[in-house]
C-alpha cells in the first residue's frame, strides 16, 4: 500500500512540532574524542556510486547518521541542509543507517527537498555497531572527522543550527 505524503507545509509544521516534542533544539556538542587511526568507511550515495569516507579528506567531514523514518532525524537534515549552504569549508554527508536505505533514500530526498549528499551503509555494519565510526547507539548522531580523516567529536541527538556550529568548531 503506498500511502500520500501530507503537504510539505503540513510535513514541516509536523516535523517541527517533533522536533520540539522531542528536545532537539540547542543541545550541547559533547566535544572532542579522542585521536584515533584515520576512518576509512565504504557509503553508497543515492545514485548506487560507492565511495570511503576516505576520499573526501582534505577538509572537515560532518557526517550525520539518521533514520528515514524518524522525526527529529527529518527536522536535524532540514538544519543540515542550510548549514551545508553556508558552510563550504565543511563536508556533510547524511548517512542513513536503517535497513532498505537503497529503497527509501531517493524518496526521502525528494520529500524533504534535500540537495546535499545523502548515502548508506552497504554492508550495515554501522547499525550493528562494528564499524569504523564506532557504536552509534542513538538516531540521529552526529561523527565529525577532521581534514585528515580522524573522528574529532561526536554528538548524540538532534541538533540546531547553532548546535551543529558548535560541534564543528572542534576542527576551525
Amino acid at each position: 500500500m503506498i500511502a500520500c505524503a501530507p503537504s510539505r507545509p503540513h510535513l514541516l509544521a509536523l516535523l517541527i512540532a517533533s522536533c520540539a516534542a522531542t528536545g532537539c533544539a540547542g543541545a550541547a556538542a559533547e566535544g572532542a574524542a579522542p585521536q584515533g587511526p584515520a576512518v576509512v568507511f565504504e557509503l553508497t550515495d543515492v545514485s548506487g556510486r560507492r565511495f570511503g569516507v576516505e576520499d573526501l579528506r582534505g577538509k572537515p567531514l560532518l557526517l550525520f547518521v539518521f533514520a528515514t523514518y524518524d522525526s527529529a532525524s527529518q527536522v536535524a537534515l532540514l538544519t543540515l541542509e542550510r548549514f551545508a549552504k553556508q558552510n563550504h569549508d565543511v563536508a556533510v554527508i547524511g548517512v542513513a543507517a536503517q535497513p532498505q536505505a537503497e529503497r527509501l533514500l531517493p524518496l526521502h530526498r525528494d520529500t524533504l527537498n534535500i540537495r546535499m549528499p545523502l548515502a548508506y551503509d552497504p554492508h550495515e555494519v554501522l547499525i550493528s555497531g562494528h564499524s569504523a565510526l564506532g557504536r552509534v547507539e542513538v538516531i540521529p548522531s552526529y561523527v565529525l572527522l577532521d581534514a585528515s580523516g580522524r573522528i574529532r567529536a561526536r554528538h548524540a541527538g538532534a541538533l540546531d543550527q547553532p548546535g551543529v556550529e558548535q560541534l564543528v568548531a572542534v576542527v576551525r
